[in-house]
């Protein structure tokens, strides 16, 4: 059996990922020369005071998150006159964040995030948005495409497996920057779970009430288990800050 790491083994090992991460930041986009300055006793004071009085991710709390910040990130470069030193040129950020800022790695800034109670319009609005020639993840037009059923009523867990497992793959392949020209679309019910993954992307909900879900859902035929999920989401309090509310202009 594998022998468990000791906490100073696990010490090394962040250190190292660390200094990787670093590393990248500083080939992609640091300019050489600067460099004394960050390696100066004043700006890594200055670090440590910023990032003690702002310990978390700055740009995570806008999305209701919590993550430590571990980077110091100045929001106008100093290659373009921005202060060493000025508080409020400064921004405590988490890795994620700072790579995105600088476009390194992620690949999202084209992502649309469509999302809402099930009968919200969700596709309606893509389709009504989207290019012929975007990228669009739906997954009852995928589970459409891969059987021959009707994916509101006679989905079986089989098959949503089968989805989530072609969504997953959609997702890895956009964060590891297979799509960089194209707009893509996700259409999802529930965004919370990807908004650690996609930082940059643009999320819109629908703002459809919920009276208007149901007497979509009874129209269609839908399951009773629809009917439940529409009253779940209308309970849940998934819009965030910075979120954009939209309509696919249908009553």
């Amino acid at each position: 059996m594998p022998r468990k790491p000791g906490e100073q083994e696990l010490r090394a090992h962040r250190a190292a990922a660390n200094k990787k991460a670093y590393k990248q930041y500083d080939y992609f986009k640091r300019d050489k020369n600067l460099a004394s300055m960050y390696n100066s006793p004043l700006w890594r004071n200055t670090r440590k005071a910023y990032i003690t009085a702002h310990p978390i991710c700055e740009q995570c709390i806008k999305r209701g998150l919590t993550i430590k910040a571990r980077e110091v990130h100045h929001v106008v470069p100093i290659a373009d006159g921005g202060s060493l030193t000025d508080m409020s040129n400064l921004m405590s950020l988490c890795h994620e964040c700072h790579m995105s800022i600088h476009g390194i790695q992620k690949h999202e800034n084209k992502v649309n995030i469509v999302y809402g109670a099930p009968c919200s319009g969700k596709t309606s609005y893509v389709s009504l948005n989207a290019s012929k020639y975007d990228l669009v993840w739906d997954m009852d037009e995928v589970i459409k495409a891969i059987t021959f059923i009707n994916p509101h009523v006679e989905a079986q867990t089989e098959h949503i497996t089968m989805a989530l497992a072609m969504r997953e793959a959609f997702f890895e392949t956009i964060l590891n920057g297979g799509v960089k020209d194209t707009q893509v679309w996700i259409i999802i019910t529930d965004p919370t779970k990807l908004r650690n993954k996609f930082l940059n992307a643009n999320y819109l909900m629908l703002d459809t009430t919920k009276e208007i879900c149901l007497k979509r859902a009874t129209h269609e035929g839908r399951a009773e288990s629809a009917i439940e999920s529409i009253h779940r989401w209308f309970d849940m309090q998934i819009f965030s800050y910075g979120d954009k509310l939209v309509s696919n202009g249908q009553g």
